[in-house]
């Protein structure tokens, strides 16, 4: 028989549960209401194209936030100079990526970055490395959360996977258009550049899953940091799109979500007892 999961009980754990270390935590806290302070206005600003030029610089500044969140709360379940050296990896082979990217054309397509991020090294904006390191930590982090009991061990990276694509394709609008945090060379977005990112987080997943399994309450404290950072994100992503007007790519992510859902709660499902003939 499986245990249900009582989201009262998850919601009433706080993101701050599971820690060891009080100072760690309190950096961890100071941090994630920094960002939740920011929201409201990322959302007014971006979201609502009022932003002015002279403070571009606001959308690295939450991307570094969100990642050093995501560090932190890494820090529950493995020491923090582990996780640290964790995020370090992650960052320095999806920067070669990157350059790949721009560079070659593979694995995304063709594209190239603008100087909104900021600071950039051989073309790539160093807040993307963070980026990607939040969304693939926070994805695994849900879908371990959701599909960990599943008796498919593929389910795991593949809602990893598939909850990058469904960020991404919301993402896509407002970052290649309305914000120009970089252009496609091509009038569409490829189709390549969501069939990689749903490749290498599902890849991440898979290596991720190695970790060791964490007690209970740090569990707890990992999902739920990952559904505030990865919901605020959504959120923002997609407010952003119908307010300009992108209602195709909102419908399509919110039609993966609940593409996941409706797949998540199969996994669950228990299986109906058949009945023995006398």
């Amino acid at each position: 028989m499986r245990t249900r999961v009582s989201y009262a009980t998850f919601l009433a754990a706080g993101p701050g549960r599971g820690f060891s270390d009080g100072p760690t935590k309190s950096l961890y806290g100071i941090l994630l209401g920094v960002s939740l302070f920011f929201f409201p206005f990322s959302l007014l600003f971006v979201g609502g194209g009022l932003l002015p030029a002279q403070f571009s610089p606001m959308a690295s500044f939450i991307i570094v936030l969100n990642a050093l969140i995501t560090l932190l709360s890494e820090s529950r379940s493995m020491s923090l100079a582990k996780a640290t050296g964790i995020f370090l990896g992650m960052a320095c082979i999806l920067f070669f990526v990157e350059y790949a990217g721009i560079t070659t054309g593979t694995p995304f397509g063709w594209y190239a970055y603008s100087d909104v991020l900021g600071f950039r090294v051989a073309g790539v904006p160093i807040a993307i490395s963070f980026a990607w390191y939040a969304t693939v930590v926070t994805t695994w982090r849900i879908a371990r959360f959701c599909a960990d009991r599943s008796p498919s061990a593929l389910l795991v990276p593949l809602t990893a996977g598939l909850l990058t694509v469904a960020i991404d394709v919301a993402l896509e609008p407002m970052a290649s258009g309305i914000t120009a945090y970089w252009q496609w060379r091509t009038a569409t977005i490829p189709l390549q550049n969501y069939a990689a990112w749903f490749a290498f987080t599902f890849l991440a997943a898979l290596l991720l899953q190695r970790v060791r399994p964490e007690p209970r309450e740090q569990t707890k404290g990992h999902a739920i940091n990952a559904f505030v950072l990865a919901g605020m994100q959504w959120v923002l992503f997609m407010s952003t799109d119908i307010l300009h007007g992108c209602y195709a790519e909102a419908l399509f992510s919110a039609g993966i979500l609940g593409f996941l859902v409706a797949l998540l709660w199969l996994s669950k499902r228990e299986p109906t007892p058949s009945k023995e003939t006398v």
